[in-house]
């Protein structure tokens, strides 16, 4: 589920939403509307998350788990193509890192400036658990639990907004259940930092 204000895509003339909102419903026969107003796309979520971003910020990046092709394709149907391309073109710098989070060492913190970071990869026994600050030392998420061993496999797409300065602090607990599969107690977790600069 996401929620957008129509000011979001008024610039981006040739975006499908842009139309629905500016009442040119006939023009997007491939969106549905139920009656109580929310609309329907039949999209990969962690694409559309993405060029949703883009349309706020006009900062764009990769979602993880994806492909050029698929964003390219998914970019084109929400008529976002043009706008995104420029950025296709070239590659983003991408870092990947892998840390062990455990009881001697439970946390890792990163400062994002921009750009987007994410969760790619966890193993072991235990919860991952992010708390996220603002520039002025203020929580904005506490304790969220991003992957448990006990009912997950691969944490679910995560990956930040393109907002300055907040800071990601990625915590390891052990599981309120018992560990599984003979694992010792701690995650190992991959991050990746994604970065596009665009032309100025």
């Amino acid at each position: 589920m996401f929620e957008a204000l129509p000011s979001t895509f008024v610039k981006y003339e040739e975006c499908i939403l842009n139309k629905l909102f500016s009442g040119e419903r006939a023009s997007v026969p491939e969106v549905s509307v139920n009656p109580r107003g929310e609309i329907f796309i039949d999209r990969d979520p962690y694409v559309f998350e993405c060029l949703l971003a883009f349309c706020r910020s006009g900062v764009f990046y990769m979602p993880p788990h994806s492909s050029a092709n698929v964003l390219r394709s998914d970019a084109k149907f929400f008529g976002l193509l043009k706008y995104v391309e420029p950025f296709l073109v070239k590659p983003a710098y991408i870092r990947t890192k892998t840390v062990s989070l455990n009881s001697n060492y439970p946390c890792a913190t990163f400062i994002m400036h921009w750009g987007q970071l994410s969760v790619t990869c966890v193993t072991g026994n235990g919860r991952l658990l992010l708390n996220v600050y603002d520039e002025t030392g203020n929580q904005d998420t506490c304790n969220f639990a991003l992957y448990d061993s006990a009912f997950m496999t691969q944490p679910k797409g995560f990956f930040t907004k393109p907002d300055s300065g907040k800071t990601y602090c990625f915590s390891w607990e052990p599981s309120h259940l018992l560990s599984h599969g003979g694992l010792e107690e701690g995650l190992s977790v991959t991050f990746s930092s994604a970065y596009t600069f665009p032309d100025t």
